[in-house]
């Protein structure tokens, strides 16, 4: 499909062009999330994070992948890419060998992760389409929340929450996470 015949299609078609814009949606805000728990969490918890991101889009959970690559794809040394995937494999959550990673435990691998693949997953998942109004009821405005577009057609979220038991998980305006400070520290 050319350029022009893609540009035409989105101008026609609505439904199109909301997947379009849920898909450019996700990957902002996915990307968003991501670098803010590259601050935020223990390099243990992104590396389960990042194993089960790539097990949602592997089947089974089973993938060739070598530590070297997850270094990069975490911006870490390999080394600590070493030790986090030792620590998982001590615990029988995952095996790996020579550029092959297997999840074994999904469940407990997912508890060991940080809460960013949830958040994640959250925004992978379609809206559901909200029920319409009374055509009476007064419309609430639109506002687009600083630093977050608002596609036409899902609703903003914020990317991170700050919870009551966690003084780590400070936010800021954007509903951004903010890094973590002080030794009180409860992020895993």
């Amino acid at each position: 499909m050319t350029l022009a015949r893609f540009r035409g299609e989105l101008k026609t078609n609505p439904s199109l062009r909301r997947e379009v814009d849920r898909c450019a949606y996700v990957a902002m805000a996915t990307a968003v999330q991501i670098a803010a728990c590259n601050v935020a969490h223990l390099l243990q918890a992104r590396l389960a994070r990042w194993l089960l991101m790539m097990g949602d889009r592997n089947s089974p959970d089973e993938f060739p992948v070598t530590q070297d690559f997850i270094a990069q794809m975490l911006g870490v040394r390999r080394e600590g890419v070493t030790q986090a995937a030792a620590a998982l494999q001590r615990r029988k959550l995952i095996r790996y060998s020579r550029g092959s990673t297997t999840i074994l435990n999904r469940v407990r691998l997912r508890a060991s992760s940080c809460r960013c693949y949830k958040v994640i997953r959250g925004l992978e998942r379609p809206a559901r389409r909200p029920t319409r109004a009374p055509r009476d009821a007064p419309r609430r405005p639109r506002r687009d929340p600083p630093g977050i577009p608002l596609f036409s057609c899902l609703p903003v979220q914020p990317i991170a929450r700050k919870r009551k038991d966690d003084p780590c998980s400070a936010v800021d305006e954007s509903g951004l996470a903010l890094p973590h400070q002080g030794s009180s520290c409860t992020l895993s």
